[in-house]
């Protein structure tokens, strides 16, 4: 019976694989038409709603999801999104607090917040900073592409309901803000030392602008750019941070971000790498019929330790891989 299962598993795995090949053959023009293109995303929704109906093994679903994901990536349109909220990944806070107590007392620390939107990832990581580290001098400077969310972000009053609000608890937001006439207004406390730009992240000139950083967080906006903005983008990142500092990025293609660090010589820092991971519930609920879905965590894959994680140490020969990339750009 067990081996029965398993050939009959191995036979839809083929069979997938050859529907998938297919599909991506008839698909491989990127300028398909609309319609086309819906009915495509369409007919995967519904191949993969029946594969879970029929509780089809983990592993076929693996691998159908995959190569589905591929086509969405590809296919789906795609809209640039300001949302964002305090507090959103307690679990990769925790692995900043884990890399900050490591610092010398009375260091200076340098921190940029790249694709900010209305400020609320900033200021929680500049408060989780503060409140693990009070005796650091912490700078940090924050990039948005939108001026509206640059300017919510400078002036830092949110309204109680709002999207940013919603995880923040009661006692945070005694610590943390002040009441406005009814608003939530960021302490002065912590905007001390802030510096807030419009500013494209896939400037070449942005290590430039910013100068040389200990941290850079860039955080569920790349996911939204092009495969080839997505790839310059993370070069930028990996040039703002000097050797031995620390990039953060979460919601990125997960292809383009493990081959783009690993040729650059960027090395995992694998503290919380799974909880960070799975933090978000929503992405990876929508995997994999959405661009912004979040594959599952797979321990079988070779790379998964930097496949998976989101926070990366930049050793000291990372600068040569660097400037390799920037002379073949």
């Amino acid at each position: 019976m067990v081996k029965h299962t398993v050939t009959h598993a191995k036979q839809n795995i083929l069979l997938l694989n050859v529907a998938m090949v297919k599909l991506t053959m008839v698909c491989s023009n990127r300028s398909v038409p609309s319609l086309l293109r819906s009915c495509l995303i369409r007919g995967l929704e519904v191949f993969w709603n029946v594969l879970v109906k029929l509780g089809m093994p983990q592993k076929v679903r693996c691998i159908a999801g995959h190569s589905i994901h591929w086509l969405i990536r590809r296919y789906q349109d795609r809209f640039v999104s300001e949302y964002t909220r305090f507090f959103r990944n307690p679990p990769q806070l925790d692995a900043l607090i884990h890399l900050v107590q490591q610092l010398n007392v009375g260091s200076h620390l340098r921190l940029a917040v790249l694709g900010c939107s209305t400020g609320a990832e900033l200021y929680s990581a500049i408060w989780t900073i503060r409140s693990a580290r009070p005796d650091l001098n912490v700078t940090s400077v924050g990039l948005d592409i939108s001026p509206s969310a640059i300017k919510t972000a400078r002036d830092g009053i949110y309204a109680r309901n709002s999207q940013e609000m919603r995880e923040v608890s009661d006692e945070i937001e005694e610590a943390m803000f002040e009441d406005r006439n009814g608003f939530l207004k960021v302490k002065e406390c912590v905007r001390e030392g802030v510096t807030l730009m419009e500013g494209d992240a896939c400037d070449p000139q942005l290590p430039v602008t910013l100068g040389p950083q200990d941290i850079v967080i860039a955080n569920n906006f790349l996911i939204h750019l092009s495969n080839q903005q997505a790839e310059a983008c993370l070069l930028n990142i990996t040039r703002l941070v000097v050797p031995g500092g620390h990039i953060f990025v979460w919601g990125v293609d997960l292809d383009i971000k493990t081959r783009m660090l690993r040729s650059f010589g960027m090395e995992p820092v694998t503290y919380n790498l799974e909880v960070v991971h799975n933090a978000d519930e929503r992405a990876r609920e929508v995997w994999p019929l959405k661009w912004w879905g979040l594959e599952p965590l797979d321990k079988s894959r070779p790379d998964w330790n930097i496949r998976y994680c989101t926070v990366f140490w930049k050793p000291l020969n990372a600068e040569l891989a660097l400037s390799n990339s920037l002379q073949g750009a």
